[in-house]
This record gives structure tokens, sequence and C-alpha cells, in this order.
């Protein structure tokens, strides 16, 4: 709930413009729906400006986990039924091996296919393999780059490897 708040808070400060996407788990997206329109009623009472409302609406990234159909069906319900307050615009999958990167676009309901889509990938396994299927896919790169235990944390060669090999193929990577 915390870090919910701290969002909240931080978009209307004077470095709102600096804040990305607010990343959710799917399966906790109506929890957040119940937080968001708390905020926008609370917003409404305060009677704020029309022109404050567009800065108001929530961009998500929203984690994709193994259940993928179920996921995905919950952020086409989300962004249908609360399009006025947040819109799922990125979603992030996890993949270890290139069929099941490949086999990542055929999940997408046509209404999600204009999404980013980003895929994180394992730089300890077929780093380069991965990249190109992400390549043919469509997709976009990411890396895991920390995390509560020192295992999360790749080392630097790891990092610059996985770098290394989007730039060799011309690739949009992205690490968090």
């Amino acid at each position: 709930m915390y870090k919910r708040q701290a969002y909240a808070s931080a978009r209307q400060g004077k470095h709102a413009a600096l804040l990305g996407r607010f990343v959710v788990p799917a399966y906790r997206l109506e929890e957040l729906a119940g937080v968001l329109l708390s905020i926008a009623h609370q917003g409404h009472r305060e009677q704020e400006a029309e022109a404050s409302q567009q800065r108001k609406l929530w961009k998500l990234s929203v984690l994709i986990g193994m259940e993928r159909s179920q996921d995905l069906a919950l952020v086409q319900g989300f962004n249908q039924r609360y399009a006025m307050i947040a819109q799922a615009d990125c979603l992030e999958f996890k993949a270890s091996r290139s069929d099941e990167i490949l086999a990542i676009p055929k999940l997408l309901p046509a209404d999600l296919q204009r999404l980013a889509v980003y895929v994180e990938i394992d730089v300890q396994q077929r780093l380069a393999e991965s990249v190109m299927a992400l390549q043919r896919a469509g997709l976009y790169a990411k890396i895991r780059t920390g995390g509560i235990t020192s295992e999360a944390f790749p080392r630097p060669q790891q990092v610059v490897a996985f770098l290394g090999a989007c730039i060799c193929l011309l690739y949009t990577s992205r690490c968090v």
C-alpha cells in the first residue's frame, strides 16, 4: 500500500514528469483499481481543473505471470473498465527459451497487440539465442539488474554481454 501512496503523492509533486510507469503484477490490478478510484474520487471532491485530468491518468507496466492467458484477460478487463483513470500500456513477461519467446505474440489478444511488450531473459543461459528470438518476435529485451538477494544482481560481464548481443542485432534493449 505504501508504494502506491508514495507514487500517487510523487505524481502531484514538482518532479512528476520524471516518473515512469507504475509496475504491478496482473493479479493485483483490481486491488490497484480500488486505490485509484479512491484517489480519483478524492480529486473530484477537491474539484481539480479539467486540464490536470490527463496528468492523472496512470500508465502501468503489468507483470504477466505463469498463468499468461488468465493474466492477459485481467489486463484486457482492467483497460476496458478503468480507461479514465489508468491504462496498462506495457506488458512484461519472463522467458528462458526461444520457443517461449516466440509464443508470446500469439498469446496477445488483438486489443493488447499495440502495447509495448518486454521480455526478461536470463543472462546466464542462451543469451544470443534469446535476443535473436526477441528480434524475430518484435519484442523488447530486458534483464533483471537487482533484487533482494545478491544472486539477483548480474555480474558486469553479463550486462555487457547482454548489451553487446542487443547492439550486434541492432535491437532495442532496456535494463531494469
